[in-house]
């Protein structure tokens, strides 16, 4: 309804008399008004305080059908008589165009009465607006289409979510967010500037029903594709929707951070870039929220195919929550491989400080298929899916994100980052952050690669339960300096029941038939003892298995309850840094000592295991067919002989250094 404030002052034509209206008793109460106008031809719009409409026009915009003209509104029902001694504040018209003579206005003070007497009746000026200039008011798009109209008036309409003004246009295509049909084959043409459409203009809202929201977004995306506006801004706002949006190629779909909440009940995807088989071209998604209320899925909830120039920013996404066991296991079945965001067949894709929780058992939180893609900043949270985050394609670049692995799933364990054979020349890159501490749930692995070459960055892994990283498949992979390792391997962990039923003992850092992988400095630290009851034990920082060889170990410093540092099988892999365990056993050493006549002695390496390699050096000029060697070595101690022995009261001064298996 209009307003009085609303009302454009050189339109505004009150009542003459006093501002205030007559003076009544206090026990006097005005039920009706009658409203007489006289003119021509003229458009009006009529207010009146405490009153409602007597229902014969609505929102009490009328068009008088001759030169004369009366109507009636009532006094609302819900007025008390002590309260309005003077109950009509205001009776006031506005010329919207035309020519208006005058009339007067006459209440009716008591029930049944009569319309007033001469003290009680205010005239109305009268006053003249040019239909082709007016700037006709109204409260809804449905009224304003209903009312005759010419061309060039300019019209004001005041709903809070499609209101603004519109210029009266000769008939064009309505695409209801811009244009939309009015009456006398006319349109009503949206006045807008810059390149931004409200979603709200289409006929969306917060509290609207799905199918009107579905349709008012899509509405506003269309229509911005059509006229090449760029950016399609969805309000702050719960928006309910029940069928897929399509996002068109060179369009900015986005709201205020974390403001606006796409919700679902439906098994769709709620939003994607339709598989046309065309490239779609610089696509920008920011700041939106995504809810899918929905436990059986098949679909992913965000899914682009075929883009270039593609921006993902700022966009949370969320599942339902499903009924899992004591340790986190899934009690019901999901089905297909699905991602909260999946990302395929796209180039140049990029993915800003996204927040994505989903939960079906199988596929990723987000899935890069395909796709030259960079992912920067952001949470994702794998819970009990496969993994949070899947890399399908070369050349992914990966940084400063925060990563949840999923849930060990009775054995598959993919856990956090998935680099399936696909993803060669991967980088997981410096300020990654992967947390398995999640509700205390075991968690799968940090980051597994399958087959695929990349780098990885100086990431810091804690709490993943099956280990931090798991190479297998034939892949070759640099760890760089820096990644840390704090509390892994918790699945062994006595405290927890009902595990995996695997004996295995998994390690921070494990190379399962993989070769030709280099790590760098690294730190691990275990604070809790990780021997499981019935089996698993304690494990090495890092352990090799299977075929893997021709690997190079950077210097290592370990802390806490792990069985060893480095458990090598390759013969030709290789310590080339200095490694430190959780007993301050190193994998190399060196020193020196002194025989004496007795013609050996005793010497403590501080390595971890036996040596493999030691080498002696005198260190004076020996006797003449002198010669040292190790005549005996355990996990403990070497003892290092000369021949022939020093003479009484002489000694050999030698050095030594020694090596474990593979240390350099």
């Amino acid at each position: 309804m209009l307003t009085p404030s609303s009302y454009p002052a050189f339109n505004a034509y009150p009542v003459t008399g006093p501002a205030t209206g007559p003076t009544r008793a206090t026990n006097d109460q005005v039920t009706g008004v009658k409203v007489t106008l006289i003119g021509p031809d003229f458009l009006v719009a009529i207010q009146i305080s405490n009153a409602v409409s007597d229902g014969s026009k609505p929102d009490h915009l009328f068009t008088p059908p001759d030169t004369s003209w009366e109507t009636y509104v009532t006094v609302s029902p819900g007025d008390q008589p002590e309260n309005i001694s003077a109950p009509v504040r205001y009776v006031r018209t506005v010329l919207l165009s035309g020519t208006l003579t005058g009339g007067n206005i006459a209440e009716s003070k008591t029930q049944g009465g009569q319309y007033g007497s001469q003290a009680d009746t205010r005239q109305i000026a009268g006053g003249i607006v040019d239909a082709a200039t007016a700037r006709l008011q109204f409260a809804t798009l449905a009224v304003a289409a209903s009312v005759p109209l010419i061309t060039g008036q300019t019209v004001i309409v005041q709903d809070q979510y499609q209101g603004g003004t519109f210029t009266v246009v000769a008939r064009e295509t309505a695409d209801n967010v811009i244009t939309f049909d009015a009456a006398a084959n006319l349109t009503l043409r949206r006045n807008i500037s810059g390149l931004v459409l409200n979603a709200q203009w289409g006929g969306a809202r917060p509290g609207g029903t799905p199918a009107a929201n579905t349709l008012g977004i899509q509405r506003a995306l269309n229509c911005a594709a059509a006229r090449g506006i760029a950016s399609v801004y969805l309000p702050g706002g719960d928006y309910s929707h029940d069928g897929t949006l399509n996002h068109p190629p060179g369009i900015v779909f986005y709201s205020d951070q974390g403001a606006a909440t796409l919700r679902t009940t439906q098994d769709i995807k709620q939003l994607q870039c339709a598989n046309n088989g065309q490239v779609h071209k610089d696509i920008v998604l920011r700041g939106i929220r995504f809810w899918r209320e929905q436990v059986v899925t098949t679909v992913p909830q965000i899914e682009y195919w075929d883009t270039t120039f593609l921006k993902i920013q700022g966009v949370d996404v969320y599942n339902y929550e499903w009924v899992t066991n004591a340790q986190g296991i899934p009690t019901t079945t999901y089905y297909g491989s699905v991602a909260g965001i999946h990302i395929r067949s796209s180039g140049t894709a990029e993915c800003y400080g996204a927040l994505v929780q989903v939960g079906v058992l199988s596929g990723a939180s987000l899935w890069i298929q395909a796709s030259d893609s960079r992912v920067m900043g952001g949470y994702f949270y794998g819970h009990s899916r496969d993994y949070s985050l899947m890399l399908d394609a070369p050349n992914i670049q990966v940084d400063d994100l925060d990563v949840i692995p999923s849930a060990s799933n009775a054995g598959t364990g993919n856990g956090g980052i998935w680099c399936t054979a696909n993803a060669n020349d991967f980088y997981i890159g410096a300020g990654v952050r992967i947390d398995g501490s999640y509700e205390n749930i075991p968690s799968g692995w940090g980051i597994t690669v399958n087959g695929s070459r990349g780098r990885i960055g100086a990431l810091h892994a804690y709490w993943c339960a099956r280990g931090a990283i798991r190479l297998q498949g034939g892949a070759r992979v640099v760890i760089a300096s820096g990644a840390t390792f704090a509390d892994n391997n918790r699945i062994n962990w006595p405290g927890k029941t009902g595990q995996a039923a695997d004996t295995f003992s998994y390690p921070d850092i494990f190379i399962d038939n993989s070769s030709f992988c280099e790590k760098g400095e690294t730190i691990h630290y275990m604070a809790e003892a990780r021997d499981r009851a019935g089996g698993g034990g304690l494990a090495p920082a890092i352990r090799e298995s299977g075929t893997s060889d021709y690997n190079t170990y950077g210097t290592t410093r370990i802390t806490g309850n792990y069985a060893g540092a480095i458990g090598l099988v390759g013969v030709n892999s290789r310590m080339t840094g200095r490694v430190l365990d959780q007993n301050n056993k190193l994998n190399r050493s060196s020193g020196t000592a002194l025989v004496t006549s007795s013609g050996n002695v005793i010497v403590p390496h501080g390595l971890f295991a036996p040596p493999e390699r030691v080498l002696l050096t005198m260190m004076q000029t020996p006797a003449a067919g002198q010669r040292v060697f190790v005549s005996g070595q355990d996990g403990v101690n070497l003892v290092i002989g000369a021949e022939p022995a020093p003479a009484s009261g002489q000694t050999l001064k030698v050095a030594w250094a020694a090596w474990v298996a593979g240390a350099e």
